[in-house]
């Protein structure tokens, strides 16, 4: 078998419901900040952890990191469908959000072609995780994938988890 991205939150996870979640994160303050542009995502996470400002946010977000370690994850991960809300309106930052998270979901499900030399070979991809869910992400990423690896199918079956992606894919006899 072969494996690529899943190293989990802190050496790897792109494309995850953590790393979509941190990244809204970080977008919602760099716009607080003046960084960049405004993002609605500044105000759906303010809304979403019940604060006025991004900045009153902040010193919560290591108090769970140094309080609940084992939940942190989770709680950062629970910021991702707020990219979905801003993506369906059109959000600069949660466009750009999705664009990497299929880039990167796209480079490890290559990886793996790659390690099982399967590039010129029919093999089915499953998609499984909520993060699928996420306005444009599942079509898109199938576009990209379909245009590198032509052979390449798509389960149908829907399945749900956590905000997560797992990328399976398996070689057709």
């Amino acid at each position: 078998g072969a494996s690529s991205v899943g190293w989990d939150f802190v050496l790897g996870d792109e494309g995850s419901g953590y790393d979509i979640g941190l990244k809204a994160l970080r977008a919602a303050i760099r716009s607080w900040d003046g960084r960049t542009p405004k993002t609605l995502l500044e105000n759906l996470v303010a809304a979403q952890v019940r604060c006025r400002a991004i900045g009153d946010f902040i010193p919560k977000v290591y108090r769970v990191f140094h309080e609940k370690t084992p939940t942190f994850k989770s709680y950062i991960a629970s910021f991702a469908p707020l990219v979905d809300q801003a993506v369906r309106r059109n959000d600069w930052a949660a466009l750009e959000i999705r664009k990497e998270s299929i880039e990167e979901l796209a480079k490890g499900l290559t990886a793996v072609v790659n390690k099982l030399n399967i590039q010129n070979k029919k093999f089915c991809i499953g998609l499984t995780g909520s993060v699928w869910n996420m306005s444009g992400l599942r079509e898109n990423f199938q576009k990209a994938i379909q245009k590198q690896f032509p052979l390449a199918s798509f389960s149908k079956r829907k399945e749900e988890g956590a905000w997560g992606a797992i990328l399976l894919a398996k070689k057709l006899e």
